[in-house]
């Protein structure tokens, strides 16, 4: 092991449950007693004394359509404002059941005890649909600029001067031509809301307030360990002294200090992460300032690197195929917020499917996901929503500026997960534009820049007429050949064409699917060419079943360039797409799902797991057998 611009002299962990109780303790029992405050989520794991209160219950709702006004709540009357709970989704009461569009508040009280005074108070919301707007006391201190995102307001200055502060939070959930995603979003219905949880931290004016961690391995299997953590004007910091540990903090990896400069440790003898074997160690950091430490933070976190050589596709440095899937963050069709244990639900039964490689779709998912991804074993390319988004926004430099700002944000939000392996910059949007392939580029270098341990690359619809490929380190294609356009046998030939023209490029096919109603049979299915009319298809489980695979086993025979696949998606959902239904299928429904949205299987699901098990027992067999000649020849030279 060795290191690379490392700075400040080392300091042994000190421990900090002493200090905890000795700060802490005096106003628990205060906190405990603010209404609606859940202390069954207090953050007070090892000497990590950061204190996380989830702010649930005691919140007052009223969707003001287009009121933007602060004083709206004094001028409702009390029987029209309704007490809700976190996370809280708007009424969907538009018609045939739709979301309803425009601005929703939230207000609640917060009791500060007076013993915290002199701490760090920041209100945290781990995201919202779509932007909030945050008063305390009447006064607008915040706002969340990107969709989905987590972000965080300072009450410090606030709490200072009063102990008590009225929270209101204006929520505007419309779509907007000049943001991403625009008015053009239809993949999914937009709910408004608070959809995830508020919660208020309480930590140390001496406290990490943000770290950055990736992993990369060279070609002799050595991981380079990058930290950084820069710190906020005004604040001065000796060193950060790290140490990384097994889980159970038994077995140390290795220990070193660093200034806060972007730092690179060399580490042999790394357990890698994978998702056979998603092992995971501990990492803590401790500020030093001015020779005393402060509060310090951990995190968990693997060593994996997906990188590419040619047209193949290596974690580790050994060879993958993505065996994926594609899933929104859904639950019912009224679009309720699920819980953890949903979650984790979906992603077990996923991962039963033999699945190696989760799509996020269309946006940033609640931290839960990649959480669970990282503890199971799930690669997970994260995707901003720029869904179709208008050709004539995306040529323009606010869409550049706006789409590498998103980025930016969604990197250091989600960088530190292991599962990350890929950015996607978008979905679908005309790429066979120079212009929109400008945005591509620009948007791609600046996520190369932020962060070149992971790949980047957007999903195309526009195959050999694509322009953006040359900007990305994959080609990322979605096909829907013989269900909207052209038929299967279109599609090897195509795969083969898309391979000559970039043959140094893996291939991922992102997309592939067929919509069928649970439930509804069909004796006789047959793959036919394209049909545009919904009235018309062949919407049965039977058909769904067919048609994904005899794709699935199209696209694996092109496995010597092709590096993955992604069936859509793992479950129903709703959609704005405005396309006829057959009288049985609610409007707006999107039944591209292998389950219901009610996680019902369908066939389909047993042939995705079949298919997908024969493949990882194929591909494990082929690429032991390259390692085994490799490690030949090598011992023969030895000889």
């Amino acid at each position: 092991m060795y290191y690379e611009n490392t700075a400040g002299r080392n300091h042994y962990l000190v421990t900090m449950l002493f200090l905890f109780f000795l700060i802490f303790m005096p106003f628990i029992d205060t906190f405990s007693d603010a209404k609606g405050v859940d202390n069954s989520s207090a953050i007070t794991t090892g000497c990590n004394i950061q204190s996380e209160y989830v702010l649930r219950d005691g919140w007052k709702f009223i969707f003001a359509e287009d009121d933007t006004n602060t004083e709206v709540i004094s001028r409702t009357p009390p029987d029209s404002v309704e007490t809700v709970s976190l996370p809280h989704v708007f009424p969907c009461n538009g018609p045939n059941g739709t979301p309803v569009h425009g601005y929703g508040w939230y207000f609640r009280d917060i009791k500060v005890p007076g013993s915290l005074t002199g701490k760090e108070l920041i209100l945290h919301f781990e995201g919202v649909s779509l932007y909030a707007d945050v008063f305390v006391n009447g006064r607008r201190v915040g706002n969340s600029t990107f969709a989905y995102m987590p972000f965080s307001v300072d009450l410090t200055p606030i709490c200072d001067t009063s102990a008590d502060v009225n929270v209101a939070i204006r929520i505007d959930n419309r779509l907007q031509r000049q943001r991403i995603p625009d008015d053009k979003a239809r993949g999914w219905w937009v709910y408004g809301g608070i959809d995830r949880e508020v919660s208020l931290i309480v930590r140390s004016v001496n406290s990490i307030k943000s770290i950055t961690v990736r992993t990369m391995i060279d070609k002799k299997g050595v991981f380079a360990l990058h930290c950084s953590a820069p710190t906020l004007h005004g604040y001065h910091r000796d060193s950060i002294t790290t140490v990384v540990t097994s889980l159970d903090g038994d077995d140390t990896l290795t220990e070193f200090s660093f200034a806060g400069i972007d730092t690179v440790v060399h580490i042999n003898d790394v357990h890698p992460w994978t998702p056979d074997d998603p092992f995971r160690y501990r990492f803590t950091f401790t500020p030093f300032s001015g020779g005393n430490a402060g509060e310090c933070k951990t995190i968990l976190r693997g060593f994996a690197h997906l990188s590419t050589r040619k047209n193949r596709l290596f974690l580790n440095g050994n060879p993958i195929f993505l065996r994926g899937i594609a899933r929104h963050d859904i639950l019912e069709l009224n679009g309720r917020p699920l819980t953890r244990e949903q979650r984790r639900n979906d992603l077990a039964a996923i991962k039963h499917l033999g699945v190696n490689f989760l799509r996020i779709a269309h946006f940033p998912q609640h931290r839960d996901i990649y959480e669970l991804c990282d503890s199971i074993g799930l690669l997970v390319m994260d995707e901003i929503p720029a869904w179709k988004t208008d050709k004539r926004y995306l040529a323009t430099d606010a869409a550049h500026r706006y789409g590498s700002a998103y980025m930016n944000d969604l990197i250091a939000m989600h960088g530190n997960y292991t599962c990350i392996c890929i950015w996607s910059v978008g979905n679908q949007f005309k790429s066979y534009k120079t212009s929109v392939a400008d945005y591509v580029k620009v948007v791609a270098s600046t996520v190369k820049r932020k962060d070149p341990s992971r790949l980047v690359t957007f999903c195309s619809y526009y195959y050999l007429w694509d322009k953006a490929f040359r900007y990305v380190d994959l080609i990322a294609i979605n096909e829907y050949f013989g269900w909207e356009l052209a038929s299967l046998d279109m599609l090897p030939p195509l795969l083969d064409k898309i391979h000559k023209e970039w043959p140094d490029k893996p291939i991922v096919v992102t997309e592939l699917g067929a919509q069928a109603k649970s439930g509804l049979r069909n004796s006789e299915p047959h793959l036919a060419g394209p049909i545009k009319s919904m009235l018309r298809k062949d919407i049965s489980e039977d058909h769904q079943a067919l048609f994904i695979g005899a794709h699935m086993d199209t696209i694996w025979n092109k496995r010597s360039f092709v590096s993955g696949m992604v069936v859509w998606s793992y479950a129903d959902y709703m959609s704005n797409l405005k396309k006829p239904r057959t009288p049985d299928m609610p409007y707006g429904i999107n039944s591209c799902g292998v389950v219901s949205a009610e996680r019902k299987e369908k066939l389909s699901f047993q042939v995705v797991k079949r298919n997908y098990h024969r493949y990882g027992n194929e591909f494990d067999n082929v690429t032991n057998g390259l390692v085994s000649h490799k490690q030949g020849k090598e011992l023969n030279r030895c000889d």
